[in-house]
C-alpha cells in the first residue's frame, strides 16, 4: 500500500461510515423534533463515503487488504445499525424482510 495522503483520504472515508453510526444511535436514544431528517441525512451522507471511497482507491490505485476488509465491515456496520433502531422504533414488521 502507498503511504500518501490519498490513500489515507480514502480509508478516512471509510472511518467517517463507521463513526457515522454513533451520533445516529445517539439521535435515535434522544430525539428532538424533526430527528428523523438528520438521521436520514447522515445515513445518506454516510453511504455516498462508500462511493467515494470505492472510486478513489480505484482511479488513484491506493488499494489494500486492510481497505478491502474494512469497506463490507463498516457498510454492515451502518446499516445493521440503523435496521436494529428501526426495528425499536417501528416494531418487528421492519425486521421481517
Amino acid at each position: 500500500m502507498k503511504s500518501d495522503w490519498k490513500s489515507h483520504l480514502a480509508m478516512s472515508a471509510t472511518y467517517f461510515r463507521m463513526i457515522a453510526s454513533l451520533p445516529i444511535v445517539l439521535i435515535v436514544m434522544f430525539p428532538f423534533p424533526n430527528y428523523s431528517w438528520v438521521v436520514a441525512i447522515l445515513f445518506i451522507l454516510a453511504s455516498l463515503t462508500d462511493w467515494l471511497d470505492g472510486y478513489l482507491s480505484r482511479r488513484w490505485d491506493v488499494t489494500s487488504d486492510f481497505g478491502a476488509f474494512l469497506d463490507p465491515v463498516a457498510d454492515k456496520l451502518l446499516v445493521c445499525t440503523c435496521l436494529v433502531l428501526l426495528t425499536g422504533k417501528l416494531g418487528a414488521v421492519v425486521a421481517l424482510p
